[in-house]
């Protein structure tokens, strides 16, 4: 079969031409239009490598100087930590709350803040976020981060008393650096840019990988403790609280059982509860911010626009194509065979020209993406990650296969529909016209 299929292909070269120059230009476009939407696709489903869903972040400030009810004797350092911690021990106490932590400043995942530096072993070098976070309260957890396989779990690492240059780093970190899965007290070394200056650290754990940003790939992140004595005390104009619920609690739930309770109760001093959102607000604000779900919708769109421009176009050259062998088929059945026969012959045809066609735009516009790269996706920063994504051939060959398989689909569908009609016509009438 394949043999006649070849033979056929061959011997209506010349017919075969223009066609196999069209399917060419049209797989050197759909490169084009299919890299941007598979990438933000493939981001946008990552997992986070932490449970967003039972999130609530609340955000505690302090009041002005110039309200009636300002006190100016509870403005100091213990006042504040005092105060800070009477709010979170009320909100822990609630009944649906199973943990709370203070989240640093704006250094947290998915802040608008972002902070990195250079971490190297030996020649190995990678780039990598870096996140603050105290140590001792339950961050971790809290967050829902998980440890790899041969690092201490979540847990142990929140009780680990750490030294004053001692990190946590995440999965493609340790894979960046060569170290493995099972840290050993690692020593590696880090260049702090807003230090200006090279540190001498030692790992204690490794997290799977995070994903700082939704939608975007996992980041290489550095996870630094922060040694202030009382956590509580810092930030004094306003902090974040970071409230992981009970499992079946959702935020939405939960807010609309405490919101108005928790505005009114949570004072404590000169500090009191501004506002509060589900953590996946964040995600989507974020999104929004930086133009990501616009361009996702965008690219979603023009891909589908561009896909049924695409199936009318192929699909209406291979029916005419196929149309004309009406004569073709009609003495092929005159020798026996089957309409079955027929169809799958004409197939196979269609297989062998998308087959070559493809492999010459995929070729040519290799020329192009050597020179230029290829698409990495929305990143606020260009870290080199453990994806296939940041692969060159492993990121060509996947979207080559993906943009292979839409045309092959779309050829097949314009050959199967006029080809299972021809097939069936009778010698007959197929040549009755000769």
């Amino acid at each position: 079969m394949w043999k006649l299929i070849v033979k056929n292909v061959w011997n209506r070269r010349r017919r075969n031409a223009w066609l196999t120059i069209e399917m060419t230009i049209v797989a050197v476009i759909t490169w084009v239009v299919i890299d941007p939407v598979v990438v933000l696709l493939y981001s946008k489903h990552l997992p986070l490598g932490y449970d967003a869903d039972r999130l609530v972040v609340m955000n505690v400030v302090t009041k002005a100087k110039e309200l009636p009810d300002y006190d100016a004797n509870a403005n100091d350092s213990a006042s504040v930590a005092t105060n800070n911690l009477r709010i979170a021990d009320l909100v822990e106490a609630l009944p649906e709350v199973e943990r709370v932590t203070p989240l640093h400043s704006m250094n947290y995942v998915n802040s608008k803040q972002i902070q990195n530096g250079e971490f190297f072993v030996g020649d190995r070098k990678c780039q990598a976020v870096t996140l603050n976070f105290f140590a001792g309260d339950g961050y971790l957890q809290t967050y829902g981060f998980e440890a790899v396989e041969g690092s201490p779990d979540v847990a142990e690492l929140d009780e680990t008393n750490y030294g004053m240059n001692d990190i946590l780093i995440t999965e493609n970190v340790a894979k960046a650096l060569g170290l493995g899965k099972h840290p050993q007290d690692w020593k590696l070394d880090g260049f702090y840019y807003y230090r200006m200056d090279t540190v001498h650290f030692r790992v204690r754990g490794i997290l799977k990988d995070i994903c700082h940003r939704r939608s975007e790939l996992p980041y290489p992140v550095v996870l630094v403790p922060n040694f202030h004595a009382n956590p509580w005390a810092v930030n004094l104009r306003s902090w974040n609280l970071l409230v992981r619920l009970k499992e079946g609690v959702s935020p939405r739930q939960f807010l609309n059982t405490h919101r108005d309770w928790l505005i009114e109760r949570g004072i404590a001093g000169n500090q009191y509860v501004r506002s509060m959102h589900p953590y996946t607000d964040e995600l989507d604000s974020f999104e929004f911010w930086n133009g990501t779900a616009q361009k996702i919708r965008t690219n979603v769109v023009m891909a589908v626009f561009f896909f049924i421009s695409l199936l009318l176009g192929v699909i209406g050259t291979f029916w005419l194509q196929t149309r004309k062998r009406t004569e073709e088929a009609g003495i092929m059945r005159s020798f026996g065979a089957t309409p079955g026969h027929i169809v799958r012959m004409l197939l196979g045809e269609g297989v062998v020209l998308c087959t070559i066609s493809c492999l010459i735009g995929f070729w040519v516009y290799l020329q192009y993406a050597v020179m230029e790269g290829l698409d990495m996706g929305r990143s606020s920063v260009n870290f080199a990650g453990d994806s296939w994504v940041s692969h060159f051939w492993m990121h060509f060959a996947v979207v080559s296969l993906v943009v292979y398989l839409l045309l092959l689909v779309i050829v097949l569908l314009g050959v199967y529909i006029p080809a299972r009609g021809i097939s069936r016509v009778s010698p007959v009438d197929a040549l009755k016209d000769e």
